[in-house]
């Protein structure tokens, strides 16, 4: 049985976004619903990733070298916040449904 996007734990606010669009919110209302409900998916992600951990300490050990996404993250939301800005309501929609659409096709593949 294929995942939905709502099942996919790299995108757990497809099915709020979708959601969002449907009610016919502005975009700072339906960022202002979507934002925290994904803020708050990602503890408890890291939570049930954390309770799912190998039992063997070799397996357990923790990659240093995923840190190294932190910069890049970091400039991620930095650039996307800027976009937001500039990006009329009808924009931001068009963005969001291709953003969608592409990660579904991702989903696919």
């Amino acid at each position: 049985m294929a995942a939905s996007p709502a099942d996919s734990p790299a995108f757990p606010g497809a099915t709020v976004a979708i959601w969002c669009g449907m009610k016919g919110w502005d975009k700072a209302r339906q960022r202002g619903v979507y934002q925290p409900f994904i803020l708050s998916m990602q503890p408890l992600t890291l939570i049930a990733i954390y309770l799912m951990r190998p039992s063997s300490p070799a397996q357990a050990q923790l990659d240093w070298k995923a840190f190294a996404f932190v910069p890049a993250a970091l400039l991620g939301a930095w650039f996307g916040l800027r976009i937001f800005k500039r990006l009329s309501d009808r924009q931001f929609e068009l963005a969001v449904n291709a953003l969608l659409i592409l990660s579904g096709i991702g989903l696919i593949l």
